[in-house]
């Protein structure tokens, strides 16, 4: 857009004589071209919200609107998305600052993918539940005892599951533990009192 028509923009999202309205959990990079991400217009716009929006603009409220805000990231750049130009604003491992740092939102809870959030301690800030790319891998695997101790590498808020079986092929596997949060390090689960041979692997955890 040009200086221009920035001149007279107003926001990206508008919520005008709109009571109750909820703005949640939104991406957006205006790179400049307009000055507010979100706007609330009129004082009918009374009880909004504007809650976990990732955005690199700020939000306004004009002419005696009412919203409350909380959980915003308003600092975002184009490094954190995957590919901006093209409209793909799916959130890379290296948005730290967004991911699972949001409080999850009970009226919220799918992403923009339509994927179930949270997918770890909290929610992801933004229209994207971060989805790790990068599979885990099994780092050591010992016995204690009668206990074997499965260790796998993990990326910071990213669920996992350890699934276990006793044939690999055509076996059934069943869960040893789900949704286990990833911290960034090795993350070691303890399968109690093993009789018999058992098979072990890591998933992400859907």
């Amino acid at each position: 857009m040009s200086a221009g028509r920035k001149a007279g923009s107003d926001g990206s999202i508008i919520a005008w004589n709109s009571p109750g309205t909820q703005i949640d959990h939104n991406t957006l990079l205006l790179n400049g071209n307009e000055f507010y991400a979100v706007e609330f217009r009129f004082a009918t716009t009374t009880n909004c919200t504007a809650r976990n929006n990732l955005a690199d603009a700020p939000i306004h409220l004009r002419d005696s609107a009412n919203a409350t805000q909380s959980g915003n990231l308003l600092t975002a750049t184009a490094g954190m998305l995957a590919n901006p130009s093209v409209a793909d604003l799916h959130l890379l491992t290296s948005a730290t600052n967004a991911i699972d740092k949001a409080p999850a939102l009970a009226s919220v809870t799918n992403d923009f993918d339509g994927e179930v959030r949270p997918r770890g301690g909290n929610a992801d800030v933004g229209a994207d539940e971060f989805k790790a790319l990068t599979p885990p891998t099994i780092t050591d695997f010992q016995f204690a005892g009668t206990n074997a101790v499965i260790s796998f590498s993990t990326i910071p808020g990213q669920p996992y599951e350890v699934q276990r079986a006793t044939n690999v092929v055509g076996g059934q596997w069943t869960v040893l533990a789900s949704n286990i949060t990833g911290t960034g390090g090795v993350i070691r689960v303890t399968n109690l009192n093993v009789i018999g041979r058992q098979f072990y692997r890591v998933k992400l955890f859907n």
